[in-house]
């Protein structure tokens, strides 16, 4: 509700106990905590996802960084081994 203030007034238990019985009002007091907690439980949650995948993403360009350093690495060793093949063929009597 909406007092002249424009204030929003919250439901106090002498309001809910008033509508509803007692054994509910205390149940959706023990209802609202659980939702608070899993609240924050989501939230907790939600900020790892978003850290994770951040962390995740920064992970696979320096995976891919390296790959690429390693191509470069498998390309010039087999250039020398290439030149040792010759190298060896032809000090090699038949």
């Amino acid at each position: 509700m909406v007092n002249g203030d424009g204030l929003i007034d919250v439901l106090t238990n002498e309001t809910l106990t008033g509508v509803l019985p007692h054994e509910l009002v205390a149940s959706l007091g023990t209802l609202i905590t659980i939702f608070k907690a899993v609240g924050i439980v989501v939230i907790v949650y939600v900020i790892f996802l978003i850290m994770s995948s951040y962390l995740n993403i920064k992970r696979g360009i320096r995976i891919k960084k390296i790959a690429e350093k390693v191509e470069i690495f498998d390309k010039k060793i087999d250039k020398l081994l290439e030149k040792q093949k010759i190298k060896f063929s032809e000090n090699k009597v038949v």
